[in-house]
């Protein structure tokens, strides 16, 4: 078997297990870049309680509905 043979033989696997490496990769990386931002926004906004209470003072009055107005018709000097 000549070497070229053993490499095209040999490809499929070699390609699969640098797909297999370079995605462990970059799932290792995206999971540590999405923690560092996380850790950067606790450190400066602090962590929010949630549900989020509205304090009756801040809370807007309610407005009725009003009906629309009816639209003028248009006049086409044409």
């Amino acid at each position: 078997m000549c070497s070229s043979d053993l490499l095209a033989s040999e490809a499929p696997a070699l390609i699969a297990s640098a797909v297999d490496s370079a995605g462990e990769q970059l799932r290792q990386r995206i999971a540590s870049v999405i923690a560092a931002a996380l850790a950067d926004f606790l450190a400066q906004r602090g962590q929010l309680s949630l549900p989020l209470a509205v304090p009756e003072e801040c809370s807007l009055p309610r407005r009725e509905a009003s009906p629309e107005p009816e639209p003028e018709p248009i006049h086409d000097p044409v």
